[in-house]
């Protein structure tokens, strides 16, 4: 689109983590796009049925240092923020969790609930709703300390200290758009957070 203004896109995690791990885009994903502002930050959310036997993330580890790439986790397509916070997981906690890749959330809760996978990894936007609503049980999310919306499940730091993945949400336009264009962007999102 012309870069005027008038034309922007709400950006998602997926948008840096695919960028990260695509041999080729039909984009350049820091070239043909002028970022404005961040709109908003969220953990990811390690999640399991609420009637699993693992009971915290502190279980699933220890589980899974047990029976190497016996333990499953649902996601989202390869290469997705789901996917790469469960391999830090395993860097982090010298795991073999094994990923397995979907293509959205209901059939990886539909196959959670069935007893098809231990757990699940999905955004806080997503399973904080699932988790109050008793669907899921919530085991860790992936903010530094326990995120403010949802403060009764632990943050995986509490077992891998130091550990931390946030996604996000952020606006971006076209490149070429003008400066002065970015700044007013910029400044009247900031003044509709507040």
């Amino acid at each position: 689109s012309q870069p005027d203004g008038y034309m922007i896109s709400m950006l998602t995690g997926a948008f840096s983590a695919r960028a990260a791990v695509a041999k080729a885009l039909p984009y350049d994903p820091i070239k043909d796009f002028t970022f404005v502002t961040l709109v908003s930050g969220y953990p990811m959310v390690v999640a399991t049925a609420p009637n699993s036997p693992i009971k915290s993330f502190a279980d699933l580890i220890s589980r899974a240092r047990a029976a190497p790439f016996d333990v499953t986790y649902g996601m989202n397509l390869p290469g997705s923020v789901h996917h790469l916070t469960g391999e830090l997981i395993n860097v982090e906690a010298g795991t073999s969790l094994r990923g397995i890749p979907y293509r959205g959330n209901t059939q990886i809760v539909q196959d959670l609930l069935g007893g098809r996978l231990d757990v699940m990894i999905e955004t806080g936007t997503i399973a904080f709703a699932q988790i109050r609503g008793g669907l899921l049980r919530g085991l860790a999310v992936s903010s530094r300390e326990r995120f403010v919306l949802q403060p009764d499940i632990p943050a995986i730091g509490e077992t891998l200290p130091g550990f931390e993945v946030m996604s996000w949400l952020g606006l971006a336009a076209p490149s070429g758009i003008p400066r002065p264009i970015v700044e007013r962007l910029n400044h009247e999102v900031g003044e509709i957070l507040k």
